[in-house]
């Protein structure tokens, strides 16, 4: 939407409202990919590194949208599909990897709540125990 609406109101031949906005959408962009960075430099698992890959991404597009050049779209829109489908299979390579780490579990074993490895059999709650002062 933002690359169809941009080349026909604010494309270089649009007389006063030439390249309107250029600024904010480069520096937007920048931003979003500094944060992608940041997020996949502190990210501790697969699944979140692939979601700040495509935040870092989207920010590509928007800072490549926000220069105006013709030369520059077309890069912009074999970028487009190629990341589109890098990133979506990250994410599917994300589920295989996480599925063979937990045994072919979708949630991994100790994120279960019914299921706590810290807790010996005396000190799971049972129904018979008194949980109040007066019994």
């Amino acid at each position: 939407v933002i690359l169809r609406l941009w080349t026909l109101l604010f494309s270089p031949d649009a007389g006063p409202s030439a390249q309107f906005g250029s600024a904010w959408l480069v520096g937007g962009g920048m931003v979003t990919m500094a944060f992608g960075a940041v997020g996949m430099l502190g990210s501790q698992r697969l699944g979140h590194l692939a979601g700040f890959a495509a935040i870092s991404s989207s920010g590509t597009l928007l800072a490549a949208v926000g220069m105006g050049h013709n030369q520059l779209t077309g890069g912009l829109l074999y970028y487009l599909l190629s990341s589109t489908v890098a990133v979506s299979a990250l994410f599917l390579l994300t589920d295989l990897i996480e599925r063979w780490r937990n045994d072919g579990f979708s949630v991994a074993p100790y994120e279960r709540k019914d299921d706590a490895p810290f807790l010996s059999a005396d000190l799971v709650h049972s129904a018979s125990a008194p949980l109040d002062d007066d019994e």
